[in-house]
């Protein structure tokens, strides 16, 4: 039994953004359809190919920009525009370059909260290479300022952590943190783990920043000694990397698929024996949680991870796999040719994970949060019914 809100006593709910796609993990698939199927009205203004309704929440399809210059001028007029058609009760953004349009809202009389997924001061300072190293540190403190406006000015700050929450006002703060959707996932099932094929997978895309070549090469040298493949989802990055990759004597053993639908990725980490959670180690990484560590987790599988301290701070405290000391390709071939030897260990690694998450490391118990925390923000008491 769960309680959603009363239809006529309904809030309407925009949300916004203009870096991501509408289909984005996070945004789409764990806050606004929870928001929706607890009975919020729920639209999403962000990048789409139309207008449509999917899962109960109304998207504004929003065309790809060219480049950062239209997407920082041209697509935020945009999203202004749209946001004061809609006329909600809260708007709740999720990219920095939207904190002017927030506060413009905000002038208005609007309710707004600022999603915060990411450490944007850092992110300007060390990796952004098409700035100038002479006007990163300032531009980095600029991001900064907007931030700490916005923790003065908004009505709500979402983090994905502890650490992201300290940087803004406590009082008004809601950490809901990035853990998968348990209820959908627990229906899907594959074969036994030890009967599965020798699979490693990986469905961050392909990226210089995820250290493509590094997990690439990697499966060349894993298969040395054990016979194994690496199935790869998401985008690559650009055709260079590409031709790099092409290159590479692992690629022989890679299945990249390209973006494919949610539910087969799901049904991909079913059917798994290693997952891999990789990237370069930036200190923006270094507070910030990340899908893939819990999607492994939940799948059973030992995951193999990058040593970004929050990361191997939640491998090592389960014991659900093994966590590098290094981004070799070295490293990782050894990491993977362990798990594929030792079966019995990597299936322990895999049980412990799975039962980590669901002693209460789940989106269901985060969404809870955020839906008491709009509450509180609208003041607003729902009325609700039991279905």
């Amino acid at each position: 039994m769960r309680k959603v809100i009363s239809r006529e006593n309904r809030r309407k709910i925009v949300h916004m953004s203009s870096a991501h796609k509408a289909l984005d993990i996070r945004i789409f698939f764990k806050e606004c359809r929870s928001l929706a199927a607890a009975g919020f009205d729920v639209t999403l203004i962000a990048q789409h190919p139309k207008d449509e309704v999917v899962d109960g929440v109304s998207i504004r399809g929003l065309s790809v920009p060219s480049g950062r210059r239209e997407r920082m001028i041209r697509t935020t007029q945009t999203i202004y525009r749209l946001a004061l058609e809609e006329d909600a009760d809260l708007y709740h953004f999720h990219d920095p370059e939207l904190i002017p349009t927030a506060l413009k809202l905000k002038l208005r009389g609007k309710r707004v909260i600022y999603d915060v997924h990411e450490n944007a001061p850092m992110d300007v300072f060390h990796n952004k290479p098409y700035l100038s190293p002479m006007i990163r540190r300032p531009m980095s403190m600029a991001v900064r300022g907007m931030e700490v406006l916005a923790g003065k000015m908004l009505d709500g700050i979402v983090t994905i952590s502890d650490v992201f929450a300290t940087r803004f006002p406590q009082g008004k703060t809601c950490v809901a943190r990035n853990y998968p959707i348990v209820g959908e996932r627990l229906q899907i099932t594959g074969p036994d783990y030890k009967s599965r094929r020798p699979c490693v997978v990986f469905t961050g895309g392909l990226s210089i920043m995820n250290c493509a070549p590094a997990m690439v090469r990697a499966m060349s040298i894993a298969n040395k000694n054990v016979t194994t493949s690496l199935v790869v989802v998401g985008k690559m990055e650009d055709n260079a990397l590409a031709d790099e990759l092409l290159c590479n004597p692992g690629w022989q053993h890679t299945d990249f698929r390209g973006v494919v639908p949610q539910q087969k990725v799901y049904e991909l980490f079913a059917e798994a024996r290693v997952g891999l959670c990789l990237n370069q180690m930036r200190q923006d990484y270094v507070d910030i949680s990340t899908n893939k560590l819990f999607d492994c987790m939940l799948a059973e599988i030992p995951v193999v991870v990058s040593p970004i301290p929050s990361w191997k701070a939640t491998v090592e405290e389960f014991g659900c796999g093994i966590v590098l000391d290094e981004n070799s390709p070295e490293a990782m071939a050894e990491a993977v040719t362990s798990l594929l030897r030792d079966p019995d260990m990597a299936e322990q690694m895999g049980s412990r994970g799975r039962k980590a998450v669901l002693s209460g490391m789940t989106w269901e118990a985060e969404s809870a949060k955020l839906i008491e925390f709009y509450a509180r923000v609208l003041n607003w008491t729902p009325g609700s019914i039991t279905c």
